[in-house]
């Protein structure tokens, strides 16, 4: 069973000679549509009269008439409707005559002749439903564009106060497909915008997060590569707390209103992670057994750090400004003692000569290089 495409056939009988091919009625009926859709006369007319519509559906009942009586009955098909199925019979009429034609014969050289229960069921299903099949009860959800402004006006009043409703949901409440609701939305030019994920500021971060915003600029001004020199550093978590699914949240409307959601990342336990990166080289990853304190953190400060920096350009090495945040492990006494002597006023931290601004993972590379931290 394939679709009317020419080429699909003509493949078919070549490669597999004596195959018996059967055309599909799906696709049958989706040819007519399609047809109608580009005849805007018959379009109109179709969308705003049933029994127009109605006559229209049947020309897709002709599939099962067989090819010798095909003829005969469009003809009467024809002569019911007063000669034509359309407002300019001199010009669409032959289009949509030749496509039904054209595709009944196709559809009837490869189809066994139904039996009897399907055309009952058929005239069945369309004296009750005006509809091929009774799943589709009202004419009006069907046909989108026909639904008018006062559908389309609820339907966008609706997104306007529901602007994270999914399309289904949106659907449900109005009593249209969400196949419907989406196009409504795309041709308001409404976009189903992801949310950002921003780190929860508490009070007082602000100040500290302009400090150092000053210190750099003034830092950059001086010295242009003195990105080059800082020794971005982060510990990624394993965390027990989940992740926020952007895929499924979505905030229609037509421009972006820079929806964010807050986390809370840096109070939950996991297991960690460490990696460095400087001057465009990667250090690490070294990997933690158990949590981060202050003395684990320390003892990999003394004896895995040196190791790693061995392979950074002596000249560059000497003028290393270390960079950690505002983690509670780095921020014990004895790693900032060790950071005094080692790095003296050279280092960012919570409490360091140069204090790094809270809660602000969003400021390191290695969020960007090396994936989300």
């Amino acid at each position: 069973m394939t679709d009317f495409e020419q080429g699909l056939i003509d493949a078919f009988t070549n490669v597999f000679p004596g195959t018996q091919m059967r055309g599909c009625f799906f696709h049958f009926g989706q040819c007519l549509w399609r047809k109608i859709q580009n005849l805007p006369e018959i379009r109109q007319k179709y969308m705003n009269d049933a029994d127009f519509g109605l006559k229209i559906k049947q020309l897709m009942a002709l599939a099962f008439v067989p090819v010798p009586h095909l003829v005969e009955n469009f003809e009467k098909l024809m002569h019911q409707n007063g000669g034509s199925l359309g407002p300019n019979p001199d010009n669409e009429i032959d289009t949509i005559e030749f496509l039904i034609t054209i595709k009944l014969l196709k559809l009837n050289k490869y189809r066994e002749h139904p039996v009897h229960s399907v055309f009952y069921n058929l005239e069945r299903n369309l004296r009750t439903y005006e509809s091929f099949s009774k799943r589709v009860n009202n004419l009006q959800q069907r046909r989108g564009d026909a639904l008018g402004e006062e559908v389309e006006g609820n339907l966008l009043a609706y997104v306007r106060a529901n602007p994270r409703s999914s399309t289904r949901h949106v659907g449900r409440e109005l009593g249209i497909s969400h196949t419907t609701v989406y196009k409504i939305l795309k041709k308001y030019k409404m976009h189903p915008y992801r949310p950002d994920l921003v780190q929860h500021l508490r009070q007082g971060d602000a100040p500290r997060r302009l400090a150092f915003v000053a210190w750099l600029m003034t830092s950059l001004d001086e010295n242009p590569l003195i990105l080059n020199s800082i020794l971005w550093t982060d510990e990624s978590k394993f965390t027990n707390n989940g992740v926020i699914n952007n895929q499924n949240n979505r905030y229609w409307d037509d421009q972006n209103p820079h929806w964010t959601f807050e986390t809370n990342n840096q109070t939950v336990w996991g297991t960690n992670v460490w990696c460095g990166l400087i001057g465009g080289k990667l250090l690490g990853p070294f990997f933690y057994d158990g949590t981060l304190n202050g003395r684990r953190y320390y003892n990999f400060l003394l004896n895995e750090l040196p190791m790693m920096l061995d392979d950074i350009p002596l000249a560059l090495r000497g003028n290393i400004i270390f960079q950690h945040d505002g983690a509670p492990a780095h921020n014990a006494h004895i790693v900032r003692d060790y950071l005094n002597a080692q790095f003296q006023n050279r280092w960012l931290g919570t409490y360091g000569p140069i204090e790094w601004p809270p809660r602000s993972p969003d400021l390191t590379p290695l969020d960007f290089f090396y994936g989300d931290t």
